[in-house]
Parts: C-alpha cells; structure tokens; sequence
C-alpha cells in the first residue's frame, strides 16, 4: 500500500472565517465536493469516482482530529491514513493519498479545495488510477472549516489462479527445454500440496520452506502418502505486478540455487500452487518431484 500526504492552506480576504465557513452545512459540502469532482472527471472524459459511506467516514474523522488540534500543529499534521481506514473497514487497497485544505471566507469551499487540490493541471483530479474517494468537511472551534478528501486506488481483482498456475508450470517447462531438459510432467497431487503451502503463506503471514510448525517440503510430501527418491522447492511472493508469473519464473531463473532446482534433469514431475492475502499479495510454491522406485 502507498500512502501520501499533502496540505493546502489559504483564507481569503473578506467576512471573517466564522461567518463563512458555516454557510453551508458541512454534509452539503462533502456532497458539493463529490458532485463537482465528478463534473471534472466527466469533462475530460475519466470515469467517475465511487463514493463510500465508509470513506467518507474515514475522511471526516481525519478532517475532526485535524480540527480539534491548535493551528500551528494542523500545518504539519502527516500521521499515516492505514490505522484509520483499517478502523472502517477498508483493508485491502493499492494506493490512497490524503488531500487537505483550511478554508475561511469561500462561498463555495468545495470549489475552492478543488482548485487548491488540482494545483493548476488538475493532474491529480483526473488520474485513472484512483477508484473511490471520501470527502469529510468538519468546522473547526475558530470557524475555520477543514475538508479533507481521501483518493484511493482499489486493489486489482484477484486473478485466475488455477490459470496462473498452469502459466508457472508452462514457463518452467520453456525454461527446461530451451535449456537442454526433458519437459515435466505435471502431477495433480503436487499442485494440492503446493497450493495448501502458498495457502497457508498467505494466511499466517511467512515466507518459508518451512511453515511455523516446522513441516518443511519433505514433510508436507510424505504427509499425503508420495514416496518419493528426490524432492525440492522453490517458492515466490509479489505483489502488484503486471505480469506476477514472469516476475516469479524470472526471479527463479535469476537465482543460483533456485535455478538448479528447476533444471535439475533427475526430477520427472512438479505441481504449482498460488495463493493469494489479503492484502493481494500472490504466494507461488512450485515441486519438483522424482518418485521413489517401487
């Protein structure tokens, strides 16, 4: 997940703050500043934003903590936004960026946080990247009213990953052949075994040969009943690649020890299993097997 910040101050010139920034109700505000970001994305043809109640609601706790705090420390106010979105339910994204702006004396406040956000370009209004967004509007004791806007980029659907594995298991078997090896063939007992490590990867939170209770992949075999005469592993983790089965084969193909395993000519079989976190995070786990002689 990438987070980042970024403060927009300025007052204008005219009524004091208190007489102006209460104009408008602050949930009108939130709602102005939905329907006007949607205006300008819909201008220059990018798809319109999702509103969440639930980061709406992250936006406007922000925008109170914010306001709550004495005006010398809102400026520099950078606390990271994960804690807050996990509190309401928001876990799994790929990239949120916070958006602030103090305003005092606007008669359309959402307008002008737009403007200050745009920066000029409107390069940041307009990314396709982000899918949803909260607004949060909060007065603060002064009049000062505080709007904070939440930008988020959803994680990615999760992919086929019975069909990822098949690619895995076709990429090594290019690499085997282009490099003098007989092609293996691909065991169903072996992809189970292999998917319920990356399962269990992904579900306690490790990257290991060797799981918590310490079964390592010769353990994991002989539990489902394969005799076996050689038997070796390699496993892989990305997140947020385009193409996550060529950043794992080509991560395997770039290692010493991990490459011995995937051309080593005594091996007849392998099996591949993917596993996905929730935080989309792919795990790969990938046997080599050469079965025991009867």
């Amino acid at each position: 997940m990438i987070a980042a910040w970024c403060l927009a101050w300025m007052a204008a010139a005219g009524p004091a703050p208190a007489a102006t920034a209460t104009a408008a109700a602050p949930a009108k505000i939130e709602a102005r500043l939905h329907e006007r970001l949607a205006a300008i994305r819909a201008k220059a043809g990018v798809p319109r934003l999702g509103r969440r109640a639930e980061l709406d609601a992250a936006a406007r706790e922000r925008a109170a903590e914010i306001a709550k705090l004495p005006m010398e420390r809102r400026l520099g106010r950078k606390e990271p936004i994960e804690t807050l979105l996990r509190s309401h339910g928001i876990r799994r994204f790929e990239r949120v960026e916070t958006r602030v702006a103090m305003l005092g004396g606007y008669d359309d406040p959402a307008a002008e946080a737009l403007s200050q956000w745009a920066g000029g370009t409107d390069a940041h209004l307009l990314d396709r990247r982000w899918t949803a967004v909260g607004a949060g509007a909060v007065e603060a004791p002064e009049g000062v009213l505080v709007i904070v806007a939440l930008f988020l980029e959803d994680v990615a659907p999760t992919p086929d990953l019975r069909a990822l594995e098949r690619k895995v298991e076709e990429g090594i078997n290019g690499v085997r052949t282009s490099r003098g090896r007989t092609p293996l063939e691909v065991s169903e007992p072996l992809r189970r075994i292999a998917r319920a490590h990356s399962e269990d990867m992904a579900r306690r939170r490790y990257f290991d040969h060797v799981s918590p209770d310490g079964a390592g992949p010769a353990d994991r075999v002989r539990a489902r009943g394969l005799a076996y005469r050689r038997v070796s592993e390699n496993i892989a983790m990305n997140r947020g690649e385009d193409d996550p089965v060529r950043s794992a084969v080509e991560g395997w193909v770039a290692s010493p020890g991990h490459l011995e395993n995937l051309l080593d000519a005594e091996v007849r079989s392998t099996g591949v299993g993917i596993a996905v976190d929730e935080d989309g995070a792919l795990y790969f786990t990938q046997l080599f097997f050469d079965p025991a002689t009867p």
